[in-house]
């Protein structure tokens, strides 16, 4: 992974292996990523959450641009993993998305454990007679899945 820093951007330590693990100092919304980006990188996991998450909710990018106040390619470059979206605009983001910022962080394999979790985070802001209703539900359609499995 290569890293492309502006000097006046001087914020964030990160290492750097071409020049034997020294560290240089970068700012996060200026950290931008070679073409060649590695699947494990930050940048592009949090690229392709916002994709799913932006068509998941029946988004185009040039939507999520217009609310966010920024240019589409930048929306592109964000779900790409060319650049990272600065850390003040995850929330907008998420926001937009209607998620949870950490949501935007997932791997795949985390993604499904995170939807229990958000349905949690609603369930406990019912009543506890709601509660025992949905949980009732929610056991009726699993016992009706399995049984048809």
């Amino acid at each position: 992974m290569t890293f492309y820093v502006n000097k006046h951007d001087v914020k964030r330590p990160v290492c750097c292996p071409q020049r034997n693990g020294l560290c240089v100092i970068v700012q996060w919304s200026h950290m931008k990523i070679n073409k060649d980006i590695s699947e494990g990188s930050l940048a592009a996991l949090v690229g392709a959450n916002i994709r799913r998450r932006r068509l998941a909710v029946g988004l185009i990018q040039q939507d999520l641009a217009q609310a966010l106040g920024i240019e589409v390619e930048t929306v592109s470059r964000y779900e790409r993993g060319h650049i990272a979206p600065p850390i003040e605009q995850l929330g907008r983001i998420a926001s937009v998305l209607t998620t949870p910022v950490w949501t935007l962080f997932l791997s795949a394999k985390e993604d499904r454990v995170s939807n229990s979790l958000i349905l949690a985070e609603q369930i406990q802001r019912l009543s506890a007679k709601d509660i025992l209703t949905i949980t009732k539900i929610i056991t009726a359609y699993a016992d009706s899945q399995t049984r048809s499995e």
